[in-house]
């Protein structure tokens, strides 16, 4: 397809031009070379069209295996959704290449929620004898995380502890996230306690996996070591912590963090509203639910039928406890 492609495509201004048959010299990618491709490739993305005639022009030109933008061309592909031809230019990289290749192939895969692939490319890349590094961690555990692929993920965790990355900041952060959403919180626990410096994410990764498992306490408690340590809150910390109280029906808590959020100029937020929203309606006030929503309103222009979902919920769910 790409031929025919390449046949009907238009001249895009600036595009180096195919070399003639003859010519074998390898050719000369310099960075002003690559800075032009790169523009056009920005450019061309703007829709699916054009970026398929980029893509044509790139497969006709001496630059069609540079990797590098073959890589920025499947992301952009990846924009659109459009899966095939991504996957074609990613699964057509040599397979001793470097491991920012292995890297770009299995976040795009991470990404888009192609778990399973993303995860059988890093045990390829392992198979091929190809070293993984911090980053390729960091994105084959959220694949693992996504589908829920706890055994994956402890054998990833194996290859954590063989190459002595386990305190690295960034990995630890991913492993914790990764079993909390497996639901092995007390594994994610010990992760979390052997970091000897934490920041804001592991704590929200910690937090996150709590109130996932409905570990209101444990959330709760987390947050306070947080506090102790000096660490800022975010906005996925209180999301996290709104949806742990959802998660038992703690009303008083979840008004004491909306007060906080309040003193803090945080209730403003869009994504923090709307977990208010969900908190109250899920702890049975409507009243409260309603008045945020109201509150949120007049900032967001937001449509009523969000409200009025969330009141039949809460109608029925009044109705199912009684």
């Amino acid at each position: 397809m790409m031929r025919i492609c390449a046949q009907i495509s238009p001249k895009i201004p600036g595009f180096p031009d195919p070399p003639p048959k003859t010519h074998r010299s390898p050719p000369k990618f310099t960075g002003e070379t690559l800075y032009r491709l790169l523009s056009h490739l920005r450019r061309c993305s703007s829709s699916p069209s054009s970026l398929l005639q980029f893509h044509a022009k790139l497969f006709k030109s001496r630059f069609s295996n540079n990797p590098f933008l073959l890589t920025r061309l499947a992301h952009a592909y990846l924009f659109f959704k459009d899966l095939a031809p991504a996957m074609k230019i990613l699964f057509n990289f040599p397979q001793r290449a470097p491991a920012f290749l292995w890297n770009e192939k299995i976040k795009a895969f991470s990404r888009n929620g192609l778990f399973t692939e993303s995860i059988h490319l890093f045990c390829l890349m392992v198979a091929r004898g190809v070293r993984p590094n911090e980053f390729t961690f960091t994105f084959v555990l959220p694949a693992c995380a996504g589908a829920r692929r706890v055994d994956e993920g402890r054998r990833v965790h194996e290859s954590i502890e063989r190459l002595v990355m386990e305190s690295n900041l960034f990995v630890a952060t991913a492993l914790t996230d990764m079993y909390g959403k497996c639901g092995q919180i007390d594994t994610a626990r010990e992760v979390l306690d052997r970091l000897p410096h934490r920041g804001t994410a592991a704590f929200n990764a910690m937090i996150s996996g709590y109130a996932l498992c409905g570990k209101y306490d444990g959330a709760m408690s987390t947050f306070e070591q947080m506090q102790k340590s000096g660490l800022q809150y975010d906005e996925m910390t209180v999301a996290s912590l709104l949806r742990a109280c959802c998660s038992v029906g703690a009303l008083q808590r979840g008004r004491w963090i909306h007060e906080h959020l309040i003193r803090n100029h945080f209730d403003t937020n869009m994504h923090l509203g709307s977990s208010l929203i969900n908190m109250y309606a899920r702890c049975g006030s409507i009243h409260e639910s309603q008045r945020v929503f109201n509150g949120m309103r007049k900032s967001y222009f937001l449509d009523c039928n969000y409200m009025r979902v969330w009141n039949a919920w809460a109608c029925k769910r009044c109705r199912v406890s009684v």
